[in-house]
């Protein structure tokens, strides 16, 4: 069980609504949060009207003291946009276990055109460092690498080799039981996560 807090935070037509949120600890640092939006907003990810439960909406990351160098990755190697970049501070039960008031600037990004999927990250100021323990990425427990598209793989490479971003894995094709025959690059964040980039054959026709 994890306990559930709520917030009324503000609408982007001025008014407000009433946020639901409950995080769950996993292992590697790894931490699950459930939320639930009222008021007429959207929920974060598309979900089951039958069942009312939905998937993943998006992924948040540490990246204290190398924010900048986080953004610069999504926004010159993936083609991403910066949608917020705010800063704010921690509140009663932190989900991070921190004490209420520390700083930590808050910045989301999204692929261009996206409504969900986004990626949220948190640069904790005073310097408060929070790591995981071991790398965050395969072989170790919990989330291994982040999957993303694009629709010019050749092109991610370029950029990534502009930017001097490491390649983990050159451009290689193979067969996905989801996706069906993809071409593929994996890629090692500033914060050493792991981004496999794939790229759909365009059809004929």
């Amino acid at each position: 069980k994890a306990p559930l807090q709520a917030a009324v935070l503000p609408k982007p037509d001025g008014g407000q609504y009433r946020d639901w949120e409950a995080s769950y600890m996993g292992p590697d640092f790894v931490h699950h949060t459930g939320i639930e939006r009222g008021n007429g907003m959207p929920q974060l990810a598309p979900y089951d009207t039958a069942t009312g439960k939905g998937g993943p909406g998006y992924a948040s990351m540490v990246v204290t003291s190398m924010s900048d160098a986080m953004i610069s990755f999504f926004r010159y190697v993936l083609g991403w946009e910066v949608r917020r970049d705010i800063e704010l501070a921690t509140g009663k039960n932190s989900p991070l276990a921190l004490e209420e008031g520390i700083k930590y600037r808050y910045t989301i990004v999204y692929a261009k055109g996206a409504s969900s999927g986004h990626i949220l990250m948190m640069d904790f100021r005073d310097g408060i460092k929070i790591t995981p323990k071991t790398k965050p990425r395969l072989p170790n427990r919990g989330i291994g690498m982040y999957t993303v598209f694009t629709k010019n793989l050749d092109e991610v490479k370029s950029l990534a080799l502009q930017q001097k971003t490491s390649i983990l894995s050159d451009i290689t094709s193979y067969e996905d039981p989801i996706h069906g025959r993809v071409r593929s690059l994996l890629l090692v964040a500033p914060n050493e996560t792991v981004f496999e980039i794939l790229e759909k054959p365009r059809p004929l026709f």
